[in-house]
């Protein structure tokens, strides 16, 4: 369907009608009971993502589920790691200076266990 097609039918719609209640909480319900909490690199805003404490965190938290991403290394090995460079989260510029842009898939497992990926969160999560 094409969007000129789709158009007409965008009327049809019901507005939704946003009110407040006495407290001032909003008064939108949600669609179905049926919420799962999936937690997405584990509980990142509590430990450094994609790490076994981000991952504890939110079993501890009752997620329904934990969310991984993974990329895979230069020897076949796959790691946990939401993006394909190992320059936001890990110490890799530091300790490899001359591999920019430290993608993943330009290192060897044993090269990134090498890597500090929680000092960059908090200091009370290096190695």
């Amino acid at each position: 369907m094409s969007v000129s097609a789709a158009a007409p039918y965008a009327v049809l719609a019901k507005p939704i009608e946003i009110t407040a209640t006495d407290n001032g909480q909003s008064s939108l319900k949600p669609l179905t009971s049926d919420v799962a909490i999936i937690a997405h690199r584990g509980t990142s805003a509590y430990g450094p993502e994609h790490t076994l404490t981000a991952y504890k965190q939110a079993i501890t938290m009752e997620a329904d589920y934990v969310e991984f991403d993974l990329q895979m290394t230069k020897d076949g090995e796959l790691i946990a790691i939401l993006v394909e460079t190992l320059a936001r989260t890990t110490n890799a510029k530091e300790l490899y200076p001359n591999r920019a842009p430290w993608k993943v898939k330009d290192f060897t497992l044993n090269e990134i266990k090498r890597l500090d990926a929680g000092l960059w969160f908090n200091k009370a999560y290096a190695e």
